[in-house]
């Protein structure tokens, strides 16, 4: 690796493999091959990938055998590195993995232990390198990402995007004594790792968590809570377009955006996705990379089928409407009837 360098942070658990791919897929498709006059200067990305520590081998096997030739072909092989981190090896996972239970209970069913693997990772990485973008998974990219890189955050935590005006009078409301200008959205951040880890932001962050029953998104909530606001630079929309859920940045072309966020509930990998809206038909074109012959989301190649078999409540709900579609009413009862054990499930936890 070079000075030009990004350095990329990525965590996942494993139902997250494609979109995770996607997500590269679209970043290095956006910085020149070797037939443009300006691949020289292209930046070299180093990938920080975190998970569990027995799901890294399948989520590298899905890279190797459908990104790595799909990103071969455009030229870009040689200005990459894939890093396979261990969340377990985090030195605030012990702690953390005690209480995600708790910290997770009382917020939307929908999260997992996977979407808090963030915070952790942030605190591991500092010491091997001084600045990192994390980018939440379910993003594309569609322009270059120097300009984000670049930006100046030597007296800064993060550097991140408001998100949409609604979120930060609602977030107002629900906390009176919060005076920040805005909410941010944090599936994008541009972090100064160097800060963070001095002022220790990790361990304020999860302490804040297990002692808090009100979040209803825990650590993007708690991002939002426990930074000061002098430490915070905010971004042009442009860099965190969340063009479903705000249809002002949902009428502008690709071109004058650098990431996409599907933010929304109804991801464009998934069978509930609408195909009649040009941002999931972009989302499309993109798996379509990866795998040419792919026909249902959970399944790719044979050997893979475990990637994309549900998992959560949602998923199963969510097969089993599809299976209904498909007059496949067998697999169809199945799902459902798997949706309302893990429902039942959970309810008994909670109570």
């Amino acid at each position: 690796m070079t000075n030009n360098q990004i350095n990329i942070l990525l965590c996942i658990d494993l139902r997250f493999t494609l979109p995770l791919a996607v997500l590269i897929n679209s970043i290095l498709k956006n910085h020149g091959n070797k037939s443009e006059s300006h691949y020289n200067n292209s930046p070299e990305f180093n990938f920080f990938i975190y998970s569990k520590s027995d799901e890294l081998p399948q989520i590298k096997q899905y890279i190797n055998v459908h990104l790595i030739p799909a990103v071969s072909n455009s030229g870009n092989s040689n200005r990459f590195k894939f890093n396979y981190m261990p969340i377990e090896n985090c030195r605030l996972y012990d702690e953390f993995i005690s209480q995600s239970a708790q910290i997770l209970r009382n917020f939307k069913s929908y999260l997992t232990e996977a979407s808090l693997y963030r915070i952790l990772a942030i605190n591991d990485l500092a010491g091997i390198v001084d600045k990192v973008l994390y980018l939440d998974a379910d993003i594309i990219c569609s322009s270059n990402l120097s300009e984000l890189y670049n930006t100046d955050i030597s007296n800064s935590y993060v550097a991140v995007v408001p998100d949409i005006p609604k979120f930060t009078e609602n977030f107002k409301n629900s906390n009176p004594s919060w005076e920040h200008s805005y909410y941010f959205n944090s599936g994008v951040m541009l972090i100064n790792l160097f800060l963070w880890h001095q002022d220790n932001v990790s361990e304020k962050l999860v302490n804040f968590m297990i002692n808090s029953e009100t979040l209803e998104f825990p650590d993007q909530d708690a991002l939002n809570l426990v930074l000061p606001e002098d430490r915070i630079i905010y971004l042009p929309k442009k860099f965190n377009a969340t063009v479903i859920v705000d249809p002002k940045t949902g009428q502008l072309p690709p071109c004058q955006l650098a990431l996409i966020h599907f933010a929304n509930k109804k991801k464009p990998w998934k069978p509930d996705a609408d195909l009649k809206n040009s941002w999931n038909r972009l989302y499309q074109t993109y798996i379509e990379y990866l795998e040419p012959n792919r026909k249902y989301w959970w399944s790719s190649w044979s050997s893979d089928k475990h990637l994309w078999s549900p998992q959560s409540r949602k998923d199963y709900k969510m097969t089993g409407i599809f299976m209904m579609k498909k007059l496949k009413l067998f697999s169809a009862l199945y799902s459902f009837t798997k949706y309302l054990q893990l429902k039942i499930t959970n309810s008994i936890k909670i109570q």
